[in-house]
């Protein structure tokens, strides 16, 4: 549905705004970062007669680019659909390379992994019988040169059949960006931001900090785990701009449209008395619902329901000390939807207060509010989290899926929310709320006012 004249929509900004986790690729949930499942060092050297992979271009960063687009064509006399492609840089990658102690594997072998991997089948579903394909892979300058690899075998048995040419940016050496803590280096944060950026030059992309940018033992981050590898939130608060009266705390609001967002810090402490919960609820409190009648809450980690295995295997179903901490501000001031990342997929409650529903599921709601729809989209990042074997009577929703949300305010008293999948776009779960301004003043469970009996 095309919205008409005057619509405010959110659609992938929803999802980074919550499930960021820059330059992390696994998270809480035990996620499978998947270039471990390489088996590398099984790898062995098997040259196969008429095997190829040809790259172009040869030269990279023509014109000052800092990434390029690079075309493989490679052939397999001997097919499978186990055969993958892997990337290399540098692109010396033989056995000259691995440390001479390594008494435990035999030459030839292998003793660097490769920095992306794709199946050779994945643009030719006729790869098996005809040992022939070709991909497209975005490429960026990470100072060393690039080399392409075509291994059969598998992921576990991998055995190295064919090697391009290797590839060069004109400028390899360039001191783009210094070395990061504990042996980290810009390149994941070049990584990073060359994919979000077809969609961040050309609409509003703001964050919500999360646990792999923030979190790091005696840096005041509520959470004392080693996530963020000693970057501690410097990075993120630095290449992103978010309105923040602090960067360092990086909490904030935003008016956009019809839209009050209120952006919480998941990795400072939010509890009762906190400067952050000061903030959230002046954030909640403030805002004109005849200007922006649609409140939403949105935070990293899950403060309000979820029904992911790693909560499941601690008792709970959220974050520890949570909604018992900011349900009644959630209540209070009429939040239409809570959303959150973390939780790798999808879930949508019931509207929900104090654990209970309110009201019953649906995809549309009408009239005054009852409580807050909270809403798990936390898709990317990683391998996707499970759900526990026992379902909640408020989990309305659940998609074990890679999506994002979009939310459309049609006019200042029709809000559509859908989840989309990232495969195709199509629709999966979607809701409306209709409400006018005199139904956002009324009351109901615990946010009626006190009122007088004087006359």
């Amino acid at each position: 549905m095309k919205p008409p004249p005057g619509t405010t929509t959110i659609a992938a900004a929803v999802c980074a705004l919550v499930a960021i986790s820059v330059a992390s690729a696994v998270a809480a949930g035990g996620g499978e970062q998947p270039l471990s499942r390489i088996a590398i060092h099984r790898a062995t050297v098997a040259p196969q007669p008429g095997a190829f992979v040809d790259a172009s271009p040869a030269l990279l960063g023509l014109g000052g680019k800092d990434r390029e687009w690079v075309t493989l064509r490679y052939s397999n006399p001997k097919p499978s659909n186990d055969d993958w492609i892997g990337v290399f840089s540098p692109a010396n990658f033989n056995d000259s390379i691995c440390p001479s102690e390594n008494q435990w594997v035999e030459p030839p072998r292998l003793c660097t992994a490769p920095i992306k991997f794709q199946f050779a089948n994945y643009t030719n579903l006729n790869y098996k019988n005809t040992g022939k394909g070709s991909l497209r892979l975005q490429l960026i300058n990470q100072r060393e040169d690039f080399s392409f690899a075509l291994f059969s075998g598998g992921l576990s048995n991998p055995k190295l059949i064919a090697h391009s040419k290797s590839i060069v940016f004109v400028n390899p050496k360039a001191p783009v960006y210094p070395r990061l803590a504990q042996g980290k280096s810009w390149n994941e944060w070049d990584q990073f931001t060359a994919q979000v950026e077809p969609i961040a030059s050309t609409v509003p992309y703001m964050i919500g900090s999360g646990n792999h940018e923030r979190d790091w033992p005696g840096s005041r981050s509520f959470y004392g785990t080693l996530d963020s590898g000693g970057e501690c939130g410097v990075p993120a608060q630095n290449m992103f701009y978010v309105p923040a009266e602090n960067r360092e705390q990086f909490w904030y609001s935003m008016d956009y449209g019809m839209f009050r967002f209120c952006i919480a810090n998941t990795e400072l402490d939010w509890r009762p008395g906190t400067e952050q919960y000061k903030f959230i609820e002046h954030c909640l409190s403030s805002v004109d619902r005849q200007k922006q009648p649609w409140l939403i809450f949105l935070a990293h980690r899950v403060l309000g329901y979820s029904s992911a295995t790693f909560y499941g295997a601690e008792g709970t179903t959220e974050e520890s000390m949570g909604r018992e901490s900011l349900q009644s501000l959630w209540q209070k001031y009429k939040v239409d939807i809570a959303i959150y990342g973390h939780v790798h997929g999808y879930e949508r409650t019931c509207p929900i207060y104090e654990n209970v529903c309110v009201a019953k599921a649906s995809d549309r709601y009408t009239g005054a509010f009852t409580a807050t729809t909270h809403v798990v989209v936390g898709g990317g990042g990683a391998s996707l989290a499970e759900y526990t074997s026992v379902r909640a009577r408020w989990s309305h929703a659940q998609d074990l899926d890679y999506g994002f949300a979009k939310l459309t305010a049609f006019n200042h008293t029709t809000l559509l929310f859908e989840y989309k999948k990232s495969r195709d776009g199509s629709v999966h779960d979607h809701f409306t709320i209709a409400r006018d301004y005199r139904d956002i003043l009324a009351c109901g469970v615990d946010n009626c006012p006190e009122t007088t009996l004087a006359a």
